[in-house]
């Protein structure tokens, strides 16, 4: 087999976060929002990612099983700052229905994985608790040089390299959609959980 050229950042300021939300759970007060269909969806700069459609329990936590990959260039290659904006919203894209506004710097520095809990709110509280996995590693690429970019912007694991040979190790295939049958039958699990959890409590 040939040999590739790696390329990297030569200035080590280039970088790709590994973003992973393993699940999300409702709030104590958060009961009524059972069997909503929501999507976890992340903003940085100019651009957005989007998960797959889950379906909120009041009963247990909704695994997402989750991962975007985010390039990002920083002024130095030791500085890592930065505002990245998580929603939790309605699948159908209404509404948002909880926020957490998060800081680069709080991520993991290397291809450690780091756990946090993110609580994601809105003005009646704390919604929703997420599960959230972070890695960095440095920007490489066999297709070209890599040049720091003024914004930063998520990678697609079918069409990258590099995301996909993480996506791979870590979920076992390229990103696949729910079908609306799936997350329907969800939806309606998740419903009769929450009725039965209301009836327990009362």
């Amino acid at each position: 087999m040939a040999w590739e050229r790696v390329f990297q950042d030569p200035a080590g300021r280039t970088i790709v976060y590994m973003l992973y939300v393993d699940n999300v759970r409702l709030g104590p007060e958060m009961a009524h929002l059972a069997g909503t269909e929501a999507v976890c969806r992340w903003y940085i700069d100019n651009d957005n990612h989007c998960s797959a459609p889950f379906v909120l329990s009041a009963a247990e936590a909704s695994p997402t099983r989750y991962i975007a990959f985010v390039v990002v260039s920083m002024d130095h290659a030791e500085s890592r700052a930065g505002g990245v904006t998580m929603t939790l919203s309605h699948a159908d894209g209404s509404d948002h229905l909880a926020v957490a506004f998060l800081d680069e710097a709080n991520f993991s520095r290397d291809d450690n994985f780091k756990v946090d809990v993110v609580e994601l709110q809105s003005q009646a509280g704390v919604v929703a608790f997420a599960d959230l996995h972070t890695a960095s590693q440095v920007r490489w690429s066999r297709k070209g040089p890599v040049e720091p970019v003024a914004e930063a912007y998520f990678l697609d694991p079918a069409e990258d390299e590099q995301a996909r040979t993480v996506y791979e190790f870590m979920i076992g295939e390229l990103p696949t959609t729910a079908t609306g049958g799936d997350v329907a039958e969800a939806a309606a699990r998740a419903a009769e959980e929450a009725r039965e959890a209301e009836a327990a409590a009362a």
